[in-house]
């Protein structure tokens, strides 16, 4: 194949003219191009050439249309079904990592995973023949400088949001790999959308249930258009849970989405809240995103996502992003009363582990979606089963003499044996499978991962605490898992000898990710988190 083979991605519907111009105009320049109507034969495997094509091409030119962004979700789109588009926009970033150049062929709103990417916009073709010409010639030093070696150009921003990038990608990309199910969470987010509901959404449930993942292709899926940015806070990289970081973040994003805002922030005044926001993120919030999109009318509802806002309560500053977050949706007015400085068409959907942050969103500006229960359950079941069907883990498995059935059933018998599923650890029991099929692995046995994961959220959890309140949590978390059955607050009372009933509360309140409460009765949230930690006593 020749060196200079490029992947030209397009929307038959909306782009097949574009396309077959742009392939003949970069045909003429010397470029091999690969266009599924010239490859893919009658009888091929459809998917599998378009990878192969893919990861065979030294860069990928992705035509926008609408057509070529449409998702299922969206009112208008017809066929019910993501443009194939998509998926290979997301094999070239995400598993082939090749570049991209983004062309604007028609306006349409460009996915996330590359929107962060300077576009080349030929939108006036047909209508204006130098345009088009002068778009080429963009096209093909785009393409130099790639084969160069040089980045893809991306869109100005601050220099501190390319920090954000490689943790973001993460979160578009791999949290979404064999995705299925939570039909009934996109339920709910969707009627809380079309409700005059509280301006909150979160989304709770225990390490390991799903949430990032949910978040992400609740981004991905972008239905109807609806998401308008989105953060993701990861406790062991600094810059995610800085709030300035945050702000400046949620306003590239809106800017990018939405041109009345993009607009404003030409004002030296916007400048100056953005560039003092180190300082006052609270200011920069509230004065150069939210009160902006205030003056801007818009039709629709649309929500800013944030991922993770538990691990957010790592930044050590004066103001951490729940408290931003809380203070601009409970705002104190001139008349005592508090008031939403969100405009009335835009909301916030989070997801965060169940205890202080939780607890912080806890309000009546706030609806709560718990992953948990039988709907979970069935959609772990559904996952398991997804990935016994993956021909790589079906090859291995016979390999090695065994049955995906056999396997299907004992990790059903696993997960069966705890209060509440929990995708993680089916994921990383399964990876353990695949990575030793030969071995009997036996019912006590923690997937290695596991342990590493245990050993960094423990790790996570206690910096900052002095030894005494160290001690103290140790303590509890050692009886909670002695116990053969679930506990009251007064047993732990009486088992711990505290005399400080508010200590016990704020000792399972930072705890409660790990030592949920349900009815009553407070447990450990997996069989295998107290499996680990006796294996350390």
């Amino acid at each position: 194949m020749d060196e200079t083979t490029i992947f030209l991605s397009y929307a038959w519907t909306d782009g097949t003219e574009i396309a077959m111009r742009l392939r003949a105009d970069l045909n003429k320049r010397g470029y091999q191009i690969w266009r599924d109507r010239e490859q893919i034969l009658a009888g091929d495997q459809f998917i599998e050439k378009i990878c192969t094509g893919i990861r065979n091409s030294k860069l990928m030119i992705a035509l926008m249309t609408p057509s070529s962004v449409r998702l299922s979700g969206d009112p208008a789109n017809q066929t019910k079904t993501d443009s194939v588009c998509l998926n290979e926009i997301q094999e070239a970033h995400f598993r082939a990592r090749i570049p991209i150049i983004p062309v604007m062929a028609r306006k349409c709103e460009e996915p996330f995973a590359i929107n962060t990417l300077d576009y080349v916009d030929i939108t006036r073709f047909p209508d204006d023949g130098q345009a088009w010409a002068d778009g080429i010639d963009r096209i093909v030093k785009r393409i130099q400088s790639i084969l160069a070696g040089e980045p893809v150009p991306t869109r100005f921003r601050p220099a501190t949001l390319d920090l954000l990038d490689e943790t973001f990608e993460r979160f578009l990309g791999e949290l979404r790999e064999g995705f299925c199910g939570r039909q009934w969470i996109f339920g709910e987010v969707n009627a809380w959308l079309k409700k005059n509901s509280p301006a909150v959404l979160v989304i709770t449930g225990a390490p390991g249930s799903g949430k990032s993942a949910v978040a992400a292709e609740l981004v991905y899926r972008n239905s109807d258009n609806q998401v308008l940015a989105y953060h993701v806070c990861k406790a062991d990289r600094p810059i995610t849970v800085d709030p300035a970081a945050f702000v400046r973040n949620i306003s590239d994003m809106i800017a990018s989405r939405v041109d009345e805002y993009r607009i404003t922030l030409d004002d030296p005044h916007m400048r100056d809240f953005f560039g003092n926001a180190d300082k006052e993120p609270g200011a920069a919030f509230e004065y150069a995103v939210l009160k902006p999109l205030s003056r801007i009318a818009r039709e629709r509802t649309c929500f800013i996502l944030i991922d993770a806002l538990d691990e957010a309560l790592a930044f050590s500053g004066k103001t951490n992003i729940p408290e931003l977050l809380a203070s601009s949706i409970s705002h104190p007015s001139t008349s005592g009363l508090s008031t939403s400085l969100l405009p009335t068409w835009l909301r916030v959907v989070v997801t965060c582990r169940p205890g202080e942050a939780d607890k912080l969103m806890d309000r009546p500006w706030s609806s709560k979606i718990e992953i948990r229960g039988e709907r979970n359950r069935d959609d772990v079941r559904e996952y398991l089963d997804l990935r016994l069907k993956d021909p790589a883990l079906e090859t291995t498995l016979a390999e090695a003499g065994k049955k995906a059935e056999e396997i299907a059933g004992w990790v059903r018998g696993l997960d069966a044996g705890n209060d509440e599923s929990n995708f993680l650890f089916v994921k990383l029991l399964l990876n353990e499978i695949q990575a030793r099929p030969k071995d009997q692995l036996s019912r006590n046995e923690l997937p290695r991962e596991l342990d590493a994961l245990y050993e960094s959220w423990l790790g996570r959890f206690f910096q900052g605490i002095g030894s005494e309140q160290r001690e103290e949590i140790r303590r509890l978390l050692g009886i909670v898992i002695a116990a053969a059955e679930s506990l009251t607050r007064q047993q732990i009372v009486q088992a711990t000898g505290t005399n400080s009933s508010e200590l016990l509360d704020k000792l399972l309140q930072n705890l409660a990710a790990y030592l949920p409460e349900s009815n009553g009765y407070i447990r450990v949230f997996h069989k295998t988190f107290a499996e680990w930690q006796i294996g350390r006593a």
